[in-house]
Parts: C-alpha cells; structure tokens; sequence
C-alpha cells in the first residue's frame, strides 16, 4: 500500500507511475481483474474529477470519492460467470487508496494519476496474455 503519493519535496513519486503501477496491473491481471472493469473504476474518478473542476471545492466531492468504496464492494460480490467481477485484491486497493484519497485534493489528484498508470500498463498485460493464450 502507498502511505503518500509524493515524495519529500512535494513531487509525485515516480513508482505511482512506473514501478508500482506495473506491479499492480500484473498483480490485478493474475488475480483475475479485466480491463474494462479497471477502465469502469477510473472513469468513476475521472467524473469525480471533472466534477472538482466545475464546483472547485474539494469538500464537495468526499462523498463521491466515499462512494468507490461500496461500489468496490458491490463488484467484488457480484459473480459473473463464475467469477468475481473485481478481485479482493482491487476492492482492498480501492479502499485503501480512498482513504488517502480524502485527506486532500493534493492526494485525490494523485490517487488518479495512480489509477491511471495502473490502467495503461493493465492494457499492455492484457494484450500480452490473451496473445498468448490464441496461439
């Protein structure tokens, strides 16, 4: 779990973008969590986000970005095909990053530059395994 997501002089940490994000996308791929479930979740935050923009207070959007959490947990319990639309590990992630996430809009902005990096690089390994898996 990420404690903080800048560094010590107020910059974002650059594992937010590289090496923690691959790890997670790996880690959420193995653990079963597609694509389009990750891309529901960060559209999710990128609304919150826009919404920011519009009304520019942060108190405004806490309740949104609390909402996640028992949409996380909804996905996690709903089964599609014989498995979980989310995994534990991606619920528990989102509720951990939540909880970050509120403190301010310094760490909002920075929970969603994070899900973003976990996005892209989650597409790069979906791609890759299903590659595999046709031939």
């Amino acid at each position: 779990m990420v404690n903080s997501y800048f560094d010590e002089k107020g910059h974002l940490k650059r594992e937010i973008f590289i090496e923690d994000a691959k790890r997670l996308a790996e880690k959420f791929a193995n653990d079963g969590l597609k694509h389009t479930a990750l891309r529901h979740f960060f559209q999710k935050l990128r609304d919150i986000e826009f919404k920011l923009k519009r009304q520019k207070c942060f108190d405004s959007i806490k309740d949104d970005i609390y909402g996640l959490v028992p949409l996380a947990y909804y996905q996690y319990n709903r089964i599609v095909n014989n498995r979980r639309v989310i995994p534990e590990s991606f619920k528990n992630f989102i509720e951990e990053n939540v909880n970050l996430a509120v403190k301010s809009e310094e760490n909002f902005r920075g929970f969603v530059e994070y899900l973003k990096s976990i996005l892209a690089y989650s597409k790069e390994r979906e791609e890759t395994t299903e590659g595999r898996g046709r031939r």
